[in-house]
């Protein structure tokens, strides 16, 4: 696969857009003979909706989410006509005309939303979102006699709810949502059933009904040895900027705050890469990046464009210009995540726009 060259002075994210529809091809066959969609809401985890959706259609994929009406029509713009697409924020009264015109599904999160879409008489059937224990968007479980009375059934084609502990697989809370989201989807017996994000497809087959819908997974975070490994699509490397070898006196120290104490024989050096591309605060002095496969902790704290890292372990010849792997196959988004006490899905999310994405396969048709 040809590599285009990576500007040396600039934090840079490798894409590799065949490991996203490896992970969905991956997640597909997990879901069984349900259809496999894909979240591409928040420009696919600051991958790039574009790409990511186009790429994603060409290996298959006819069904995405979004969450802003922008979002949407966007991903509609990219796939053309046959796709379905879905909104997860549903209608409200400035973009119900926009979903109606780019055939957008609405899933209707409220008795408001569903009055709205009633009033409407779009062509098009819309998802019903019921809340079976989320507490945060969706229909509530007292609500469903309304919608039964106002919402004619051929104006509801699926039947969607949320999986609040899916990522902790022994939950009570799982078996729990899913025999209350078995109940409620059964009082629309003709409508689809949608429950399951990458982590509810792991759970196994009984909760992949007939569309699931994949996000993290497709980018290479929630990884479950025992179910689903997926491949990594994401590398984040940034130039060295300088190298030191402080002194270590009394008080000598990394950073803004003082938070680390220069130690005897030590080599710092400072990245291009800061909080502002998404290298979040919180892993100063917990996070890692890699040189030459050698891990190098991240030392002081992360400022708006530096980072300062502890390279004493690595290599002799490592020099300026030289560059880290913050993200990668080496530095695991989930690990990465873990030392920020986050999810996978803000680090991604986080990547700033002076990061410059590069993509592979580059010309997005598909072939390497």
């Amino acid at each position: 696969m040809t590599r285009a060259p990576i500007p040396s002075s600039s934090p840079v994210a490798e894409i590799d857009l065949h490991n996203i529809a490896s992970n969905w091809k991956a997640l597909a066959k997990l879901g069984g003979s349900a259809e496999t969609g894909a979240v591409v809401k928040a420009n696919a985890y600051g991958l790039g909706a574009q790409k990511v959706s186009q790429h994603l259609y060409e290996a298959g994929c006819r069904t995405f989410f979004a969450a802003h009406i922008d979002e949407a029509i966007e991903v509609r713009k990219t796939v053309g006509s046959l796709a379905l697409i879905f909104l997860f924020h549903g209608v409200q009264p400035d973009n119900v005309e926009a979903v109606i015109e780019n055939d957008i599904v609405p899933v209707l999160n409220s008795l408001d939303q569903v009055q709205l879409w009633l009033k409407h008489n779009a062509p098009m059937p819309a998802a019903l979102h019921v809340d079976t224990g989320m507490n945060r968007l969706g229909l509530q479980i007292k609500d469903l006699k309304q919608v039964q009375s106002t919402l004619p059934p051929n104006r509801i084609g699926w039947i969607m709810s949320h999986l609040a502990c899916a990522d902790t697989p022994n939950h009570p809370m799982n078996a729990r949502q899913l025999e209350l989201y078995k109940k409620v989807a059964a009082i629309w017996p003709h409508a689809e059933k949608s429950l399951s994000n990458t982590a509810g497809i792991c759970l196994g087959s009984e909760y992949a009904f007939d569309l699931t819908r994949p996000g993290i997974g497709l980018y290479g975070g929630y990884a479950r040895r025992d179910v689903f490994e997926p491949k990594n699509c994401v590398t984040i490397t940034a130039p060295i900027l300088s190298i030191i070898e402080p002194e270590p006196t009394i008080d000598a120290s990394i950073g803004y705050g003082a938070t680390y104490p220069v130690k005897p024989n030590q080599r710092l050096a400072t990245i291009a890469l800061g909080y502002a591309d998404g290298a979040l605060r919180a892993l100063s002095n917990a996070g890692l990046v890699f040189i030459g496969g050698v891990p190098c902790p991240i030392v002081g704290r992360v400022s708006m464009d530096l980072i300062t890292v502890d390279i004493t372990n690595a290599t002799s010849r490592t020099s300026v210009l030289d560059r880290v792997e913050f993200l990668g196959q080496h530095a695991h988004i989930d690990r990465q995540a873990l030392a920020a006490r986050t999810a996978s899905y803000e680090l991604l999310t986080s990547m700033g726009d002076r990061i410059k994405r590069v993509y592979y396969p580059s010309d997005g048709s598909g072939r390497e």
